[in-house]
């Protein structure tokens, strides 16, 4: 009897990873057709969620807010959410403070949903599991993960700086117990216009560079020159116009036209310099 209850417990297990691996894999194929849009707004909210943590804070999540229609998924905003680390290493996201940050947005905009999350960082981790455990059941469809990685100089494999990789997670179970999960990437794409693609390539500038290196921070150095001349320039063209103005106000002088036209030029060519 111990032997026949030892081979149908064997059998129960094999039968159950069988179950799991064909599940886990009909899910990976469903999620291959699904597409992922982000948009630039997206991108800068996170990178400035990422330079506002705190200093012993090595990365930072979020809910990705939009719309998902016909398998794509459109993410137009997001938003931080904080999380704190518990004694025994595991992350713990402060949940009343997701609601109130998702009622509020809800007031400005009912048409935007949660549709999943977003953490910085250069490839899947242990804790991506526990925070999608939180994300997952709060998203209105099926929670997509998107990955951005703030690191200018990025290891092989990584994800490129600045530019998102996007999964679809799909719950691994084991005698009915979910045990883990597996991400599968998305195909993603950056919407962006005219004007937004100003933004996104300056965030590309620095791609695969050391920021702090002799050279970039030489040519750092020169930009912040230039601009603060500049500024001193077009301050000083200013308050001569400032006291002109006050000396006709008065009538310490005379009004002449010309000034105008002239203080015009001056101050087109300040901010050309």
């Amino acid at each position: 009897p111990g032997i026949l209850c030892y081979h149908l417990w064997s059998l129960s297990l094999s039968l159950s990873l069988q179950m799991s691996t064909l599940e886990l894999s009909a899910g990976a194929d469903a999620s291959q057709f699904a597409k992922v849009r982000v948009h630039p707004v997206v991108l800068f909210n996170v990178i400035d969620a990422y330079g506002r943590r705190e200093e012993a804070q090595t990365r930072v999540i979020g809910a990705l807010l939009g719309s998902m229609q016909d398998n794509v998924y459109e993410v137009t905003n997001s938003f931080p959410v904080p999380f704190t680390v518990n004694e025994s290493g595991k992350p713990v996201v402060n949940g009343e403070y997701f609601s109130t940050m998702l009622g509020l947005h809800a007031k400005a905009s009912k048409q935007e949903v949660v549709i999943g999350w977003y953490s910085t960082g250069e490839s899947i981790t242990e804790s991506t599991a526990t925070f999608h455990e939180f994300f997952a059941p709060r998203s209105t469809a099926r929670a997509v993960h998107l990955l951005v990685n703030t690191q200018l100089n990025a290891a092989d494999g990584a994800a490129r700086p600045f530019q998102p990789r996007a999964y679809s997670a799909k719950s691994v179970s084991l005698l009915d117990a979910v045990v883990g999960y597996d991400f599968s990437p998305l195909r993603t794409t950056i919407l962006s216009s005219g004007a937004d693609r100003v933004g996104l390539e300056a965030l590309m500038t620095y791609e695969g560079q050391v920021l702090d290196s002799v050279k970039d921070a030489s040519t750092l150095a020169a930009d912040a020159s230039s601009l603060s001349h500049t500024i001193h320039e077009l301050l000083s063209v200013l308050g001569k116009v400032d006291a002109y103005v006050h000396d006709v106000v008065e009538g310490r002088r005379p009004g002449d036209p010309k000034w105008a036209a002239r203080s015009s030029t001056l101050c087109s060519r300040s901010s050309r310099c």
